[in-house]
């Protein structure tokens, strides 16, 4: 038995080749429709309110359409802490959920069972990655490390499993 220890913490050269940091928002709003455009078959995506993306933006919609009408039956599973600026800033993106009902899952994190979670992050394909490191800055990262990817995924589905569909996103046509 050997007794080396490999840092698992560091990723490897090749893994990397795609990280880049982003510093502001306008970055950050930019890397973040560049991993939507990256996206094939999923989109995992994680953020407090998203009302610092450009989720809402007709660049937005136009890249999650194209997605969503490719083969393969792509999905989209959002997950938020708040609600309240998709359901009343986002009419885009709505629209795009009632008619994708079936490929777009959204849900939310109520504020009794919000664990200490504080980064956003967006996770395509399994192979992409967008994380923000607080949700307060806009200062994060892109890439392609298949660890980070793990470990978001991993956080993205303990989140899923405490969240539970919100109201806010329900269009009443009257």
């Amino acid at each position: 038995m050997s007794n080396t220890c490999l840092d698992t913490s560091t990723p490897s050269p090749d893994e990397d080749q795609l990280l880049q940091r982003f510093a502001d928002y306008t970055q950050y709003q930019s890397a973040f429709l560049a991993t939507l455009g990256r996206a094939e078959r999923q989109l995992l995506l994680c953020e407090r309110s998203f009302a610092e993306s450009p989720l809402g933006s007709l660049a937005a919609e136009t890249l999650l359409a194209d997605f969503l009408v490719r083969p393969g039956q792509p999905r989209i599973r959002l997950l938020c802490f708040d609600a309240h600026y998709l359901g009343s800033r986002c009419p885009r993106f709505l629209r795009l959920h009632e008619r994708f009902g079936h490929a777009i899952e959204m849900r939310r994190l109520h504020d009794e069972g919000r664990p200490s979670w504080e980064s956003g992050f967006i996770v395509a394909d399994q192979q992409h990655y967008l994380q923000r490191h607080h949700f307060d800055w806009p200062k994060g990262e892109t890439g392609t490390n298949s660890r980070t990817i793990s470990h978001l995924q991993g956080i993205f589905e303990q989140l899923w499993q405490q969240a539970s569909p919100d109201l806010a996103w329900q269009r009443l046509e009257i």
